[in-house]
């Protein structure tokens, strides 16, 4: 009996220690289960529908936000895959980085409308649609390649790993994120020159242009920097010249602004973080998904849509309003 007990008791702790176990390790974090390594995500003006770029299958996926459901997917070339959704929220391209070709889809029935080839991996996009004009940078050969409609014009030689591309506002002036340097190009698109180089912090990687497009923010993974912590670095456009830093993690991949130009959505090798786009401050901190690659955000800020590239699935991030507010 005495032995039975014991049995009984010794059963009973550890079932109760696994229990413990799983509640401390569970992040009981909602998520849209994808086909394979989610690396790249755009999310519409509504909120509606969510293209996921699934690198591993070769696939681009669009989730239905209301019914929560797939509706749609189409196959694509071998990445890194990255997306642009354009304003229109009906033309969508995709660039294929290793197989060095462009898709353009009519979404959200991802009907495609045309694909083009080019002599390099493309790593970044950027289209002036008044202007017939498209952008492109490579990582690959360290250049920009103009094009007017599908007609390449000279190339334009950029620096270190040319990963993203922003235009200033009102100006021809474009500007290029060399990540494997410490620098900002500029680039004047009236003669494709480069008029100026702004150093700023190792490794930029991701470029924003703030509510009132008077600075650029721009996301620098720091990896090569001493300590190798990651910021966000503040560029004066009139200036040409880096400013403040703010604090955002260690190995940053992708950050986003938020809805009415509030704060920036942030996420590192392990946290979704927010960011007073005010002050700088950090207003929320919280863990994601394994190995965090891009984000998305809702219209109203208080979804954020993260792909993690272990988990094989977005993960869905439900925030309060006071979350989103400085105290």
């Amino acid at each position: 009996m005495k032995k039975q007990r014991l049995d009984r008791l010794l059963l009973i702790v550890v079932l109760l220690g696994v229990g413990l176990s799983l509640a401390g390790c569970g992040r009981k974090l909602k998520m849209i289960e994808t086909d394979a390594d989610p690396t790249s995500l755009v999310l519409d003006a509504r909120g509606q529908y969510l293209y996921i770029a699934c690198e591993g299958a070769e696939k681009i996926m669009v989730w239905d936000i209301q019914q929560k459901a797939r509706i749609g997917e189409a196959n694509v070339e071998t990445g890194p895959l990255r997306l642009y959704l354009q304003k229109d929220n009906r033309t969508l391209y995709v660039l294929c980085q290793t197989d060095r070709v462009v898709y353009k889809y009519y979404v959200p029935d991802m009907k495609l409308l045309e694909s083009f080839p080019l002599p390099d991996g493309p790593s970044a996009f950027l289209r002036r649609a008044e202007q017939k004009q498209m952008f492109f940078c490579s990582a690959e050969s360290n250049v920009l390649r103009p094009y007017v409609g599908k007609n390449p014009m000279p190339v334009v030689e950029v620096g270190a790993a040319p990963i993203d591309l922003e235009l200033q506002p009102e100006t021809d002036l474009l500007w290029v994120a060399n990540h494997k340097a410490q620098e900002l190009v500029i680039v004047n698109l009236e003669n494709s020159e480069v008029v100026k180089r702004v150093p700023v912090w190792p490794n930029p990687r991701r470029l924003v242009v703030s509510p009132l497009e008077d600075k650029l923010f721009v996301l620098c993974s720091g990896q090569n920097a001493e300590p190798a912590v990651s910021v966000i670095q503040l560029v004066d456009f009139f200036y040409q010249t880096a400013g403040l830093t703010w604090q955002a993690g260690t190995g940053a991949r992708d950050f986003v602004l938020g809805p009415k130009g509030r704060n920036l959505y942030v996420i590192d090798e392990e946290h979704l973080m927010i960011i007073s786009v005010k002050t700088g401050v950090k207003l929320l901190e919280k863990e994601t998904g394994k190995n965090p690659q891009a984000l998305a955000v809702s219209p109203d800020g208080t979804r954020v849509y993260v792909a993690c590239q272990e988990e094989q699935a977005v993960v869905i991030h439900k925030l309060k309003a006071d979350e989103l507010m400085e105290k």
